[in-house]
């Protein structure tokens, strides 16, 4: 079923299936020929999408997405979507800002981008006192003389 509507529609539509984890509707608004590059990898075709969202949808639950500053902001067949993002990840809540951009054909996503900072999720998600002292030491390090 090819997604109908404009750009912001389809994204909208698209943003609703993942958060009711709708895996075969999520992935009906790809292309054959999509790519979804993320902090996680880069996924080609529906395969690879679909694997990468079930992961998603099995690894977190209570998923919500927040447009937030720009929301969604069209150009043509492309868009970007500013948002927060927040689930639950074994046992606990995260919340994080994310940033994807998207290029769209014929009514369907060709190339999604998503951006957002994995450290930042791990600080929230870390379990135990080693994980959060590791997590803690990495952005110490990588704040270096910035405070």
């Amino acid at each position: 079923m090819a997604p109908n509507g404009s750009a912001e529609e389809i994204l909208r539509n698209f943003v609703g299936t993942l958060e009711r984890r709708d895996l075969e509707k999520a992935v009906g608004f790809f292309s054959n020929d999509a790519v979804y590059l993320n902090p996680h990898g880069e996924f080609r075709g529906a395969t690879e999408i679909r694997r990468y969202l079930k992961w998603m949808f099995e690894s977190n639950s209570d998923l919500k997405i927040e447009p937030v500053g720009i929301g969604i902001l069209t150009a043509g067949n492309k868009a970007a979507f500013e948002h927060n993002v927040s689930g639950i990840y074994g046992g606990s809540k995260w919340k994080l800002p994310m940033i994807c951009s998207y290029e769209l054909s014929e009514g369907k996503i060709r190339r999604l981008v998503t951006l957002y900072d994995r450290l930042a999720m791990a600080k929230q998600v870390g379990k135990g006192w080693m994980a959060q002292k590791a997590v803690a030491a990495v952005i110490k390090g990588s704040e270096k003389g910035l405070r």
